[in-house]
């Protein structure tokens, strides 16, 4: 537990640092019709700002939705629209659902991201409980649609404890485009901005056939990113007890690494935030020299879990990782001949099968390359009650995405 809370910490402390401005050339639409070009605070943002703020002719101003028409991010043409309105946001889970009667709304006007634009738009906007809300703007008006997740307390209900959705959503859609002789089935519809789009793109060829609908395309850093992983792995042995080899002095050894790796991004911030998943195969060799040396190598399998912060700026961007690993061991025989005897012993009791250890890094990421100095820290090796080795090791790793 202890090595955990270090770790999360240390991330944390690290994640702050790196929160700095990132202003990058942006258009603010004003509400009176006309606009100004400058530069924009941005942050691929996975909550929807309240306020963004502007720097243009030398003055910096923060903007909030009431100011402004909207405004357009040049670098992704990610364009975003003022929408008036209530925005019901409360936390659904049942712990809250269940104790608190009254729901809890925003009220004003908020910044949507245009997800579809064309004379049928689809606004996507999320709260800052990851609730996601959608908007459906015609010429002629402005849907809010609706999706609530409630909480049953009626004690004569069936259902009584449970969570109920409400899928108002599909009702109003289905009203909206009664006017299309063609429209849409909507009745299992997801909410979702990939499931809403498709739908109302049909709707759109129906209702305005010689009018065009451009999408904003996927963001590229949120895709999934699999690649290859070699190197070199240092072991500093240590070792404790009354087994007779802890008198032997343990030699620094140096073994290959070589691995898969998956990298699944946990936000839109440019893949700062990354869950880094890892296949790994490594060998630990273990040398001592003394009364009763050893010499003999254990064969091991990993599966680890990271999470990783990079740097969000630059062609050379570092980074830091933390997480844990599981290593199995899957060969390698620990016999030595002790002085004095004629048959053979296990030095560590056959080694453990399992280790679970902590793992911390630190590198620097080139397009497609990254370069990473790893420490495993002290975990253990032997089988035995009255012996506890341990080993500590180092890694420089290198990576090269094959999918980005």
């Amino acid at each position: 537990m202890r090595s955990l809370t270090l770790l999360l910490t240390s991330l944390l402390l690290t994640t702050a640092v790196f929160a700095q401005q990132r202003f990058v050339p942006a258009t603010i639409l004003l509400p009176q019709g006309d606009s100004l070009v400058g530069e924009i605070d941005y942050r691929n943002w996975d909550k929807d700002p309240l306020t963004i703020i502007f720097r243009g002719n030398g003055n910096t101003t923060t903007f909030t939705p009431e100011k402004l028409a909207g405004f357009r991010i040049h670098e992704n043409d990610e364009q975003y629209i003022t929408v008036p309105g209530e925005m019901d946001i409360t936390y659904e889970t049942t712990e809250i659902l269940s104790v608190e009667k009254v729901r809890v709304v925003s009220n004003g006007p908020h910044f949507f991201r245009v997800i579809m634009n064309g004379p049928v738009k689809l606004l996507q906007h999320t709260d800052k409980n990851n609730r996601q809300h959608f908007v459906v703007q015609t010429p002629d008006t402005a849907v809010h649609l609706i999706r609530q997740v409630k909480y049953i307390d009626n004690q004569e209900s069936a259902n009584y404890g449970k969570m109920q959705t409400l899928n108002f959503y599909r009702q109003q859609l289905d009203i909206l485009m009664n006017d299309c002789a063609r429209k849409p089935n909507v009745d299992v519809l997801d909410y979702r901005a990939e499931a809403l789009s498709r739908v109302l793109q049909k709707y759109t060829a129906c209702k305005y056939p010689n009018q065009q609908v451009a999408v904003a395309k996927k963001d590229p850093q949120m895709r999934a990113m699999y690649g290859v992983m070699g190197g070199a792995s240092a072991e500093m042995l240590s070792a404790e007890g009354q087994h007779r080899i802890v008198k032997n002095k343990f030699k620094q050894t140096l073994t290959p690494v070589v691995g898969v790796f998956l990298d699944l991004p946990l936000s839109r911030r440019r893949q700062q935030m990354v869950l880094n998943i890892e296949g790994v195969y490594s060998s630990k060799k273990v040398v001592s020299k003394g009364p009763d040396p050893i010499d003999f190598t254990y064969h091991f399998l990993s599966l680890q879990t990271l999470i990783r912060y990079t740097y969000p700026v630059g062609e050379l961007r570092p980074y830091v990782s933390g997480g844990f690993g599981m290593m199995a061991k899957i060969g390698g025989s620990d016999l030595y001949t002790p002085q004095g005897w004629s048959q053979q012993d296990e030095a560590l009791g056959g080694g453990r099968e399992l280790t679970l250890p902590v793992l911390v890094g630190a590198g620097l990421r080139y397009k497609r390359l990254n370069g990473e100095l790893r420490c495993i820290l002290p975990h253990a090796l032997d089988n035995y009650t009255m012996m506890d080795v341990r080993a500590t090791t180092v890694q420089l790793l290198f990576r090269y995405v094959l999918r980005q």
